[in-house]
């Protein structure tokens, strides 16, 4: 297919639709990623400098770069006020704690259970789980700012309709090149539509799981919250011949629930 280089075709053509899926509904919070000026201007913690700064430092990759952003001139407060109507979802699964408490009404409590029930795989679980602790209008109200990744080889058009911004076209352009095999491919393919800034926010909310007995060291630390040592320990105990090798051999650097985590993101060939 031929690049789309229009602008105005790409935002008319990729982009629209909030189904509901592995990102949270979202009714009222605005993304500061996606929102637009005059929508901006109306929060009544933002002047218009602010609102300049934000839209030329977009796409902001996190909610905790968007609140580092904001930082220098907003007072602790008037974030706290500002985020009611302003967020970038965080991701449930890789979100610090502090990034967590960032979560409008989320405190020390709450933080702790959404992180209990990690590795979460869908949110129908994240809602099973935290509705425990709230009332139905909370837990949809907590749904606005949180996501689970979705993984692009088995995800649905509903799923892809649920990150914001992304469209039926974009949902099609998903699904039109699978099977993924690594993010690297996913990147090039659906780069052919969208620019770099566009594509680096898109890939925050989705992920290709990894052979293990194939993948590159690249390949390894595209999985969040790997870095080069974890990625060198995946290569050490090469060949794989079961889930269950992994398990043991990497369960010797990190605890029950960051292996669980990280085992969403990796298999093995059968």
């Amino acid at each position: 297919m031929q690049r789309i280089i229009s602008v105005a075709v790409l935002t008319i053509c990729l982009y629209g639709s909030n189904a509901q899926g592995q990102v949270g509904k979202n009714e009222t919070v605005l993304n500061p990623n996606r929102a637009g000026v005059e929508q901006l201007l109306a929060l009544a913690q933002l002047d218009s400098a602010l609102v300049e700064g934000i839209v030329e430092g977009r796409p902001f990759i996190g909610m905790e770069a968007f609140n580092a952003y904001l930082d220098s001139t907003l007072a602790d407060s008037v974030q706290a006020e500002l985020y009611v109507n302003l967020f970038l979802p965080i991701n449930l699964n890789t979100a610090s704690d502090a990034e967590m408490k960032l979560v409008p009404g989320v405190g020390k409590r709450m933080a702790h259970e959404f992180e209990e029930y990690r590795p979460y795989k869908s949110m129908a679980q994240w809602r099973r789980e935290i509705g425990k602790y709230v009332d139905d209008d909370e837990l949809a109200r907590l749904e606005q700012y949180v996501f689970v990744p979705l993984e692009l080889n088995t995800a649905s058009e509903a799923d892809f309709l649920t990150i914001p911004g992304v469209g039926k076209r974009m949902a099609h352009e998903f699904e039109e090149y699978r099977p993924y095999k690594s993010m690297a491919q996913w990147r090039r393919e659906i780069g052919k539509y969208v620019d770099d800034d566009e594509l680096a926010r898109l890939e925050q909310y989705v992920f290709v799981p990894l052979e293990l007995n194939t993948a590159s060291e690249a390949d390894f630390l595209t999985i969040p919250g790997v870095g080069k040592r974890m990625a060198h320990e995946f290569e050490e105990y090469r060949p794989y011949k079961s889930m269950a090798q992994w398990r043991r051999e990497i369960g010797k650097y990190v605890d029950d629930n960051e292996l669980a985590r990280m085992e969403r993101y990796v298999f093995l060939e059968e």
